[in-house]
């Protein structure tokens, strides 16, 4: 029973989400005919891109009303967290891309074109353009990884998260219109789970910010932008810091501290 609310979450996030991702995949001429291309510009591509955040705010209330809306929406207080989290994630990314298209560049990789003169417009820009980080992280960091972390540590949380998180994505691989359809997918699924336990710890350590995971998720999408790295690259240099985090004991926060009821 004390499950439920979790379980509903991710029930209701995959099918929304695949459903969209179904019919563009499965009927796809009907679809761009009907709807338009699953894009940026298509109202699908928002609900399927929101429905971590849409799903958390409606099983919020209906389990929690509004008491457990106005903590949930605590997350995203910008004194929940000390300002310097916000520092070492924004320059983090951009160290550990550019360290990647550095040791790139040497073993035949393409140059660096590096942009940080418009770093602040481009990362901000994104924000807005790219829906995933506002769209998705109130529900995977704010609603469900907390829960997750009343019934398993840290870590096991962590892991299982991203791997949940990684497959989320799969249908994504199979629209054209979408980046993802360029990338390989068992590398995303490194990068994501690498990110769930670096964005888990960030989160932990800010005493459950979900600006903190907004602005983590941000900038592993678009650090990339300013550096000129790629997302295998990233991938990489995202896998190397989540086993040193883990390895050295870095998820040693107590889930409690949070103050999150029950699952």
């Amino acid at each position: 029973m004390k499950k439920r609310p979790l379980l509903a979450y991710f029930v209701l996030v995959f099918l929304i989400t695949w459903s969209v991702g179904a019919l563009a995949v499965a009927a796809p001429e009907w679809f761009n005919q009907t709807f338009g291309p699953l894009d940026s510009s298509n109202p699908l591509f928002f609900l399927a891109v929101y429905a971590p955040t849409l799903t958390a705010l409606g099983l919020t209330a209906t389990f929690e009303g509004g008491a457990g809306l106005k903590a949930l929406f605590g997350r995203l207080d910008p004194r929940r967290g000390h300002p310097i989290w916000f520092l070492i994630v924004i320059g983090g990314f951009l160290l550990l891309t550019g360290l990647g298209v550095v040791i790139g560049e040497r073993f035949g990789g393409p140059a660096p074109t590096w942009n940080l003169a418009g770093a602040a417009g481009i990362l901000g820009l994104s924000l807005f353009r790219d829906p995933g980080p506002l769209g998705e992280e109130l529900g995977w960091r704010g609603f469900a990884l907390p829960r997750m972390l009343r019934l398993w540590s840290p870590v096991k949380a962590s892991l299982i998260l991203g791997v949940i998180w990684g497959i989320w994505h799969l249908p994504a691989f199979y629209v054209s219109s979408l980046s993802q359809s360029q990338l390989s997918f068992p590398v995303f699924v490194v990068g994501a789970v690498s990110l769930s336990v670096v964005t888990s710890w960030l989160f932990l350590r800010s005493k459950g910010s979900v600006l903190i995971a907004i602005a983590t998720h941000l900038m592993a999408n678009h650090a990339a932008d300013v550096t000129g790295g790629t997302f295998t690259q990233l991938a990489i240099g995202m896998a190397i810091v989540a086993v040193a985090l883990i390895v050295t004991g870095q998820f040693r926060s107590d889930p409690a501290a949070l103050h999150v009821p029950p699952p």
